[in-house]
């Protein structure tokens, strides 16, 4: 299930994305925060590594500014898709956001249907880089199952041109077979 933190200080904005996420997005999970502090700590504590979003409004809050937050969330996740919504006019501001890499911008006020394309434009990109990472982890597993099985050929083959071969190989042949055993479970 994809998670999805609001982060707006306006109390009606906030309340107002939360019921078009739930229409638009009824499996999702809707998170609420007010503050950057708050939304840290839900990040932190609710979301974490999971596949998730943040949409996140361009905070007035001296201590944790939605830069920062953006900054550090995208420091802990890159399967976190950010979404900046703003009424800023000025552009430079928002090659700040671009420069961390956010997913996507929504310059207030905003259409409906541009909001629902760009959540949807986040959640296939956090699919993908979720099924990426399975990938990923999958490929260093059998990386190093065969790292270890060119070592065990090593071993053969330091046990053929050995002229001690009888006593070594008994050993040699149990490790060889457990690797084996191990390569075949996996």
């Amino acid at each position: 299930m994809i998670k999805i933190l609001v982060v707006d200080d306006e109390k009606d904005m906030r309340d107002s994305i939360g019921d078009a996420l739930e229409c638009l997005f009824p499996d999702t999970e809707i998170l609420m925060a007010e503050t950057g502090r708050e939304a840290l700590e839900k990040y932190k504590n609710d979301i974490n590594d999971e596949l998730s979003i943040v949409i996140l409004n361009s905070l007035k809050e001296e201590s944790i500014s939605g830069l920062e937050l953006a900054k550090r969330i995208r420091e802990a996740s890159r399967l976190t898709a950010i979404i900046v919504s703003s009424a800023h006019s000025d552009l430079s501001y928002y090659n700040q956001f671009a420069e961390i890499g956010i997913d996507g911008l929504l310059i207030k006020p905003f259409d409906v249907d541009y909001f629902e394309v760009i959540l949807r434009n986040a959640m296939i990109r956090i699919q993908q880089l979720s099924e990426f990472k399975e990938y990923r982890d999958q490929y260093v597993m059998i990386d190093r199952y065969v790292k270890e099985a060119i070592g065990r050929i090593g071993v053969i083959n330091e046990w053929i041109n050995s002229r001690v071969g009888k006593r070594r190989s008994r050993k040699q042949f149990k490790q060889l077979s457990q690797f084996t055993r191990e390569v075949l479970q996996h």
